[in-house]
């Protein structure tokens, strides 16, 4: 059949051919006088049909050819195959709604005795479904008529679709009327009822398109509302009277949901045959470790669910690229509708135009869980240091409606000590903190768990585990004091106290009392905080010294400066200026409120900078505490603009101005304060807040610590627990290494797996990055001074399902979003009636038809150039050429 795309532009084409004709006839015909007439005729339709087919052109005609159901394409099956999918879901609601669901599914899976429940009832809601469906595809033909007269192209189309949808859910409505009236399991009221319904779906005026929308679905669901009153209260009875029923129900409620989706693809009946009489079918396994798409053999053994994650997103991105420009007849998605990634972008295209897209949800909301949702600690601890493991824990169906109804122990352990805690779960959700002590140096795994509650949906999300790197050597901090102000003397008392911190102290009172440490000791601190010292309280190797720990070693300084005069003294000193963050050309001023009642208010610069300005770990304290700290009288107004790559960590609330400010210099950093009423502060904060600030700022401004430490070979991984493929920076230090790079040695179940070299970074310092290990247990070893120094961590490598398996309710809301407004979402209690329903969309579908241009293919070309070649051959014979 051959239709014309362009209909509107036939009197350009009628115009364009009756002068083409005329102009061929008029100076054509004075040449072929003498030519005997056979030639005559030849010649001059040969050119006629040349231009009459270039003028019909304008048209853009195209050949449209019927196409088989095999040469539509394939039907691709997903099946996912994440962790989730490996729960079994205890049916909630009443025992007569379990039971009615049961005997569905069962049937569905064709596990019930031959015979034993009555199709007739499911049969006709099964087409009352593909009724609905086809009512949709009506909908989108008289949307596609609308664009059509819009645009102005593609009327006639449309307008055939239409009337094509509309024939086809006519006759579909008549067949159920005809089935209904036939139905013996109905009364006579029922029936008379239910086909006075489907007669009206066939009579309902289309005068507005919306408005029959509406008015059919509304109708098309009191059907189905009726057909699922009759059908629950059939199985319902089938249950409770028949034992083989029964057991093969109570069989199907402890399957997992892989296990369901299995023995709905196997089998003589099973999905997988029944689509295979309609066509090829393709049937692949997805997840979200980015493997991508597995093929799956058939028939399926055994699915495993071994994904850490899902990613049904990226899967049919990897199909629609594997398919490319071959066509795909049906896309059928199994799967719980758990997306691991929270960035996915909704309503994902078709693979191709033509293809239809159905979602069978497997699973239901879950009836009891408990599992852990987030948990937060500090990734490094010194020894003998006490650390907060943060716990929230979600509690998830009936019982969990209900305050106070769940109560449960949350635990965390390091294998040689246990802390628990009871808590009892008031909104569904409860935050636990756990204090626990480590005594022991290295790397730590700690396990997080709650306790299960009976029944219990899954075990896998009530357990996390957690690395905690536990530091030997404390930080080593120098503090160097010009006046004992009540900041420095709460500072002192901080550091004395607090573990991990190896301090040294003086009071300085410049070239009277200069300062005692040595120049090999101040190269040897880690941190060194100077209160308005002045600089000749330092002499100048002591001075280099300080420099050199900073821009050689990587170590740092805390600036606080309240002095002018020592500020003065700062801006002359050539090392000391060069610590400053404003420029050497600008003098700071000493901003001092004159009223009885202080007014400037501090703040970070950015809620966001990290941990070195926290007051509280959850987001919403912080903020507040900070909001709520008292102002201060006085503060150092610096300067603006500072140098360049200055950051400002502490600012005044009202006019920005920095108080507390963040510099590189050469491989460490410069924090410089203008603050001394940080006291205040101490009131307004709880007992274990007040000295946080000091302490992590410290620990902030402090070169990281390495894990693993002996002697002076010393070694630290970024992470201890990455997934495959993940980078893993590596970092060691030592005098030892001279010469060659050292190598690091990477251990894969005791044995050797391979050897990388380490690049030099600064003095004494080395990095590497492994970028490509594979799940599994490693070690990474060093060894030093011919072996005498060691050093190993621990490096675990996997997947995590964490996320995955946070919360195993099967989400019917988040596929429909994933698959896009045109793919319909169906139970797994439905899938029996998808093969028929895809055949009917089949059928219903505009484009049936291989459609091939005409008006530019080559096909046109070569037939113009054969007319007007032969016609130049014939004028050779003739004589005319």
């Amino acid at each position: 059949m051959i239709r014309f795309q362009s209909p509107q532009l036939l009197w350009l084409s009628m115009l364009i051919l009756a002068a083409g004709l005329t102009a061929v006839v008029w100076l054509y015909r004075p040449q072929l006088r003498p030519v005997p007439a056979p030639w005559w005729w030849l010649l001059l339709g040969l050119r006629a049909v040349a231009l009459g087919v270039l003028g019909l052109s304008i048209l853009r005609p195209v050949v449209l050819r019927s196409l088989g159901e095999d040469q539509r394409g394939a039907v691709v099956v997903l099946v996912d195959q994440s962790r989730s999918m490996s729960v079994a879901d205890p049916l909630a609601g009443s025992p007569s709604a379990r039971a009615q669901k049961l005997v569905q599914l069962a049937d569905a899976l064709g596990a019930l005795p031959a015979g034993a429940r009555p199709g007739d009832i499911e049969d006709l809601r099964r087409g009352v479904l593909n009724l609905r469906h086809l009512a949709d595809e009506v909908g989108r033909a008289f949307s596609e008529l609308d664009y059509a007269r819009v645009s102005g192209r593609g009327i006639e189309s449309a307008e055939q679709h239409l009337r094509q949808s509309r024939q086809v859910f006519a006759a579909q409505a008549d067949d159920l009327a005809e089935q209904v009236s036939l139905l013996q399991s109905l009364e006579t009221p029922q029936r008379a009822a239910m086909r006075s319904q489907l007669a009206a779906l066939v009579a309902e005026p289309a005068a507005s398109p919306d408005a029959w929308s509406r008015a059919v679905a509304a109708r098309i669901a009191g059907v189905l509302e009726q057909l699922e009153k009759i059908q629950s209260r059939s199985d319902q009875q089938l249950y409770a009277t028949n034992p083989q029923v029964r057991a093969a129900c109570d069989e199907l409620a402890g399957l997992s949901r892989a296990e369901l989706v299995r023995r709905a693809l196997n089998g003589p009946e099973g999905l997988i045959a029944r689509l295979t009489r309609q066509g090829p079918v393709l049937v692949f396994g997805f997840d979200g470790e980015g493997e991508g798409l597995r093929p799956i053999d058939l028939p399926i053994d055994q699915l495993d669910t071994d994904g850490a994650g899902t990613d049904l997103g990226g899967a049919i991105r990897e199909l629609r690229q594997r398919l490319g420009m071959r066509p795909l007849s049906a896309l059928i998605v199994l799967s719980d509708g758990r997306q691991v990634d929270p960035e996915q972008p909704a309503g994902l295209p078709p693979i191709t135009p033509d293809s239809v897209t159905y979602g069978v949800l497997v699973g239901s909301a879950v009836n009891r869980d408990l599992s852990i949702q987030r948990v937060s600690l500090p990734e490094r601890a010194f020894v003998g240091e006490t650390i907060l493991v943060r716990v929230d824990v979600r509690a998830a169906g009936e019982r969990a409606s209900t305050p106070g109804a769940i109560t449960a122990e949350v635990s965390v352990s390091d294998g040689q000590q246990r802390v628990a805690r009871q808590v009892r779960l008031e909104q569904q959700l409860a935050h636990v903190e756990l204090p626990l002590r480590l005594d022991q140096a290295g790397p730590r795994e700690l396990s997080i768990a709650v306790s299960p509650l009976d029944g219990e949906i899954t075990l896998a999300n009530n357990t996390v585990r957690r690395d905690v790197k536990v530091i030997a050597e404390p930080l080593r901090v120098g503090l160097i004091g010009g006046v004992a102000t009540w900041d420095y003397q709460f500072l002192r008392r901080a550091l004395m106290d607090a573990i991990g911190f190896d301090t040294t102290e003086q009071l300085v009172l410049g070239s009277a009392r200069p300062l005692r440490m040595s120049a090999d000791h101040l190269l040897r601190q880690d941190v060194v905080i100077l209160c308005d010292v002045p600089t000749e309280a330092l002499d100048a190797a002591q001075w280099d010294a300080l420099s050199r720990l900073i821009n050689d070693r990587g170590g740092s300084a805390i600036l606080i400066l309240c002095d002018t005069n020592v500020i003065d003294g700062y801006a002359w000193h050539p090392l000391a200026a060069a610590m400053l963050p404003w420029r050497g050309d600008a003098r700071p001023a000493w901003r001092v409120w004159p009223g009885e009642q202080p007014v400037f208010r501090i703040v970070p610069g950015d809620f966001e900078l990290g941990e070195m300005l926290r007051l509280s770990d959850d987001p919403q304290l912080n903020q507040s505490r900070w909001n709520n700290l008292p102002p201060v009288f006085s503060l150092l107004a610096m300067p603006q603009p500072l140098k360049a790559g200055v950051r400002s960590l502490l600012v005044e609330d009202q006019t920005g101005s920095p108080v507390l400010t963040e510099s590189r210099l050469g491989a460490g950093r410069v924090l410089v304060l203008g603050l001394n009423e940080l006291w205040r502060w101490r009131a307004a904060l709880p007992d274990r807040a007040r000295d946080r600030f000091w302490l992590q700022l410290i620990r902030y401004a402090a070169p990281e610590p390495y894990a693993a430490r002996d002697g002076d070979l010393a070694l630290d991984a970024q992470r201890l627990r990455v997934e495959p493929g993940q980078p893993l920076h590596v970092r060691a230090r030592s005098s030892q290494f001279e010469g060659p790079a050292p190598l690091l040695e990477i251990y894969r179940d005791n044995a050797l797996h391979r050897a990388q070299l380490l690049s030099p970074v600064l003095g004494d310092r080395w990095q590497t990055t492994i970028t490509d290990l594979s799940a599994g247990e490693y070690e990474l070893r060093m060894t030093a001074d011919d072996g005498e120094l060691s050093v190993s961590l621990p490096v675990h490598v996997a997947f995590s399902d964490e996320q995955e398996m946070r919360d195993v309710s099967a989400d019917p809301s988040s596929l429909r979003r994933l698959l896009g407004q045109r793919a319909e979402v169906l139970a797994l209690g439905d899938i029996a009636a998808l093969p028929q329903r895809l055949h009917a969309a089949r059928q219903a579908e505009q484009r049936r038809y291989a459609e091939l241009s005409l008006w530019d293919s080559p096909y046109l070309f070569l037939f113009v150039l054969g007319c007007l070649g032969a016609e130049w051959s014939i004028r050779r014979k003739v004589g005319l050429a």
